[in-house]
């Protein structure tokens, strides 16, 4: 294969969440719509299914160890399997030949870009978190660039390779329009990440009946995560609520137009995709999330007026669902959050993640 064709194959990469795919596969459409060859390397868990449907672009698989969030025999077996892990991503990236490897974040993009930088491959890592997760810090000394959403991201990694880019937003999610509110607003928006949240889906059920009460009425629509939906309807049919449930929303877009407020974790691709629309939210942070990252990332939004933030260990039902109904009855307010909301939200990430990798390709930023 000669150099020219392949300095016109980017190897993305990513895993098991849509916060590290989504944007992947937004750099992915955009590259191809310029007409570089794009492959997506993930890991092939079934989490991953709703998220890659449909992608225009070849999807290679591949299996590695996991040794975050998991009990303590699945980590010794998960960093056995690291050396494996690397010699398989090593010949992945032999055949493929990219010319440039681009990982998100995930149990792939360790070993897939640590393959290419020893196979003198340019590489880039994207960390979306304001708080770096491990593998983009392990990584950060062998990455040519580090885009990165947070500047304490980019000084936690290194200010010398770091460009502050936002995270990449959808180009249909960046259509939805501005908001306006002529009334209450009674369309709640339930999102949990593209894996849905047991959290969420346990407590705020009850938060919206008692919203319900307050406003007079309102229309939920719940993303519950594969597998909890049954589980989630049965509870809001308990309660008396009509409610949409849904397993995985497909059209995440048109969710966003719908909705007047939304109830949701604070993964760092939700915080951005909602800024760059301007919906009100209220977030309620992973306990779980490594170093915190999730109440950070919502914490610039928050400051800024355009979000609300409740730890789990404070979420009370009563006193969520009374500072919700002082804010959803009000359109003055909902309307000041929308705003401040859009005001900090970064509509340019994709294009300027693009056109700098492209770059790096050697095949420059222009259109087709």
């Amino acid at each position: 294969m000669t150099a020219a064709v392949r300095n016109r194959r980017a190897l993305l990469t990513g895993a098991q969440t849509g916060g590290h795919l989504y944007p992947a596969v937004a750099l992915g459409r955009w590259l191809a719509d310029r007409g570089i060859e794009v492959v997506l390397v993930a890991s092939g868990e079934a989490a991953e299914a709703d998220v890659l449907k449909g992608v225009p672009f070849q999807v290679e698989r591949l299996r590695v160890g996991k040794l975050k969030g998991m009990g303590w025999r699945t980590r010794v077996q998960g960093a056995a399997s690291l050396p494996m892990g690397l010699v398989r991503a090593t010949a992945l990236v032999r055949r493929l030949d990219p010319g440039v490897v681009v990982g998100f974040g995930g149990y792939t993009t360790g070993p897939v870009v640590l393959a290419a930088a020893l196979l003198g491959v340019p590489t880039a890592i994207c960390e979306e978190n304001s708080i770096p997760g491990l593998t983009n810090r392990l990584l950060a000394g062998v990455a040519r660039r580090i885009f990165v959403a947070y500047d304490q991201a980019g000084a936690m990694l290194s200010s010398r390779k770091s460009l502050l880019t936002g995270v990449p937003v959808r180009p249909a999610i960046l259509d939805v329009p501005a908001r306006t509110y002529a009334g209450p607003g009674r369309k709640i928006l339930v999102f949990g990440g593209s894996q849905g949240s047991r959290f969420l889906n346990r407590r705020v059920p009850g938060v919206l009946k008692r919203l319900a009460a307050g406003l007079g009425g309102i229309s939920v629509l719940h993303q519950a995560g594969r597998g909890n939906g049954d589980e989630v309807r049965a509870l809001y049919a308990d309660l008396g609520l009509a409610a949409d449930v849904r397993d995985y929303v497909d059209d995440m877009p048109a969710a966003y137009a719908w909705a007047d407020f939304a109830v949701s974790r604070s993964g760092a691709g939700t915080v951005s995709e909602m800024s760059a629309i301007g919906l009100p939210a209220l977030f309620v942070p992973f306990a779980a999330a490594t170093d915190d990252h999730q109440a950070a990332n919502a914490r610039p939004l928050v400051a800024a007026g355009g979000a609300l933030m409740i730890r789990e260990e404070a979420f009370d039902e009563v006193a969520v669902a009374g500072a919700l109904i002082e804010i959803v009855a009000s359109p003055d307010r909902l309307a000041a959050m929308a705003m401040a909301s859009r005001g900090q939200g970064r509509r340019d990430a994709l294009d300027v993640l693009g056109a700098e990798v492209a770059v790096m390709l050697g095949a420059g930023g222009g259109s087709r």
